[in-house]
């Protein structure tokens, strides 16, 4: 099952873990809480997005679009962001990546 066509959804404290995002549109999608581990959101729009203490370790984040997404306390490690687009509305008070402010 592979989403292409997702907006202003709310996925609070769900378990995602090893789900298929690759390529959706997730723009203020709130995943707080939720657990992403291994997930492939390669590709996804997250701009925007409330990730708020979401787990995406080990999760593909390849080219996604992370433009003023919410990252406070989001577990990137082991996660691959090679790629992926921020600026300086994305809230970076993440943990386990290069990427993040905590570091």
């Amino acid at each position: 099952l592979q989403l292409e066509f997702i907006v202003f959804n709310i996925f609070v404290d769900a378990n995602l873990q090893n789900v298929n995002f690759s390529n959706a549109n997730l723009r203020f999608a709130i995943f707080d809480s939720a657990s992403l581990t291994n997930a492939n959101l390669s590709g996804a729009d997250l701009s925007n997005a409330d990730l708020n203490g979401a787990n995406l370790s080990g999760a593909d984040l390849n080219g996604a679009y992370l433009q003023g997404a919410n990252l406070s306390g989001v577990d990137l490690f082991g996660a691959d962001l090679d790629g992926a687009a921020y600026d300086n509305d994305t809230i970076l008070d993440c943990v386990g990546h290069d990427i993040c402010e905590a570091n």
